[in-house]
């Protein structure tokens, strides 16, 4: 009689009772490795490679740089590919049992664990782990709802101050009008009844405005006047 093809599930129950399926050997352990560093590895010397070649010129390439770089996109794609038809037949096909080419080279198969049932032992400690992180999640949750609550109760304490109606500001009254440049030069018109009052920038841009001279030997200040050096 023809043998049944097992479905998945009594695939998995099979492996589950093989003490031997789930130890790897040494080449399955050895070739995941090499699969998970030296693969990455690979592929980005290889892109680093191609960025460097594709910045040279065409006429400085050797044959082997243009081949590479013809090859290099195509085997990419390729590789995807494969990839990706694995990962098809891995969701639709019950008895396909590698997600990705690098677990059928190695022979290696994906199958769920079924647990053991829990002994009285088992239940307590697992009760007592629940509580545990129980206790620990409570925790953080407490200390994150203390700083809503802080940061809710100065919000509080500030509406008054953000939810009032606008009111309009008055309008400051302009300063008194400034003297013309002749009568402020004038003695007496100070603060102090003796010396000038102020000193404002000269109306010819030749005097310079401190000693109110002809400018000579001009030097620019980083405020933007000039005046002599």
């Amino acid at each position: 009689a023809q043998q049944r093809k097992l479905t998945r599930l009594e695939v998995v129950e099979l492996a589950r009772r093989q003490q031997s399926s789930a130890k790897l050997t040494a080449r399955q352990r050895f070739g995941s490795l090499a699969l998970l560093v030296l693969a990455p590895l690979a592929q980005r010397w290889c892109e680093a490679r191609v960025r460097e070649i594709e910045r040279m010129r065409v006429a400085t390439r050797s044959t082997l740089q243009q081949v590479f770089v013809r090859l290099y996109p195509w085997l990419c794609t390729i590789s995807r590919g494969w990839t990706f038809v694995y990962h098809l037949r891995y969701l639709l096909d019950e008895s396909h049992d590698s997600w990705s080419p690098a677990l059928y080279i190695l022979g290696l198969r994906l199958v769920r664990d079924f647990p053991e049932p829990p002994t009285q032992d088992t239940v307590k400690k697992s009760l007592a782990r629940r509580l545990l992180e129980g206790s620990s999640t409570l925790g953080s949750a407490s200390l994150w709802g203390a700083v809503y609550l802080l940061q809710f109760g100065q919000w509080w304490s500030a509406r008054e101050h953000l939810l009032q109606p606008f009111q309009p500001r008055k309008v400051p009254q302009p300063p008194p009008r400034r003297s013309p440049y002749s009568a402020c030069l004038q003695p007496g018109n100070g603060l102090d009844g003796v010396g000038p009052r102020l000193v404002l920038l000269p109306e010819d841009r030749t005097v310079c405005p401190l000693c109110h001279r002809v400018r000579r030997n001009p030097a620019l200040s980083c405020a933007g006047y000039v005046f002599c050096y």
